[in-house]
């Protein structure tokens, strides 16, 4: 880690558990350049996302099955949003913006 101050590298003076299952720690550090003293709090985080489903059984994330599921969901969007405004009078530019006919008949009721 770096300092705050001048950038450079830093030391680990002191290391304190603050949860259990070596989850957060509290560290003491010291610049090895300017000698400034911080504090930083550190959470060990896994190296894979997991999920736990309501039984207690975990399981690992796919993150590239993640992707491709959110680029289909996306395509199917952009596919009803299509087959929604086809053959409307407005089309896809002119959304929320009301046909000059319909415009012309608000204002004389």
């Amino acid at each position: 880690m770096n300092c705050p101050k001048c950038s450079e590298k830093t030391t680990v003076k002191d290391s304190r558990l603050l949860l259990r299952n070596d989850e957060l720690w509290k560290r003491n550090r010291q610049c090895l350049g300017c000698d400034h003293r911080f504090t930083t709090v550190e959470m060990v985080l896994p190296s894979t996302p997991t999920l736990v489903d309501p039984n207690g059984q975990t399981s690992v994330i796919d993150i590239a099955a993640l992707a491709d599921i959110g680029r289909r969901v996306s395509e199917e969007v952009a596919h009803v949003l299509r087959w929604a405004l086809t053959d409307r009078p407005a089309g896809i530019g002119g959304l929320g913006v009301p046909r000059p006919s319909l415009r012309k008949e608000r204002h004389e009721a």
